[in-house]
C-alpha cells in the first residue's frame, strides 16, 4: 500500500532537499560498477517533484558513500535551515 501526504494549502510550498552520494550501496552487498545515484531515490524523487506543493531539489554528491555523503549534506542543510528561518 503506498501512503500519500496530504497536499498543503494552496500557495503554500515545502522544500525537499533529498541529497545522496553516487556510490551509495546496502551494507553487505556489492558496490555498484559504475558510480551512481540510487535508481529508487531518483524514482522517488521524480514521483515527489510532480506536486505542485513541493520544491523538490536533488544533490548527487559524486564520489561519496553514504557515511560521507551524511556529513558532506551538513553546509547544505545548514544552508537550506538558514533560508527557511530567514524567510
Amino acid at each position: 500500500m503506498i501512503l500519500e501526504a496530504p497536499q498543503l494549502p494552496i500557495g503554500k510550498i515545502a522544500p525537499v532537499r533529498i541529497m545522496l552520494g553516487d556510490n551509495e550501496h546496502r551494507h553487505g552487498t556489492p558496490p555498484p560498477v559504475e558510480n551512481r545515484p540510487s535508481p529508487e531515490t531518483m524514482a522517488l524523487a521524480k514521483r515527489l517533484a510532480q506536486r505542485e506543493d513541493l520544491d523538490v531539489e536533488v544533490t548527487v554528491l559524486e564520489g561519496l558513500g553514504h557515511g560521507k555523503t551524511f556529513a558532506a549534506s551538513f553546509p547544505y542543510t545548514l544552508e537550506l535551515a538558514a533560508k527557511l528561518f530567514r524567510a
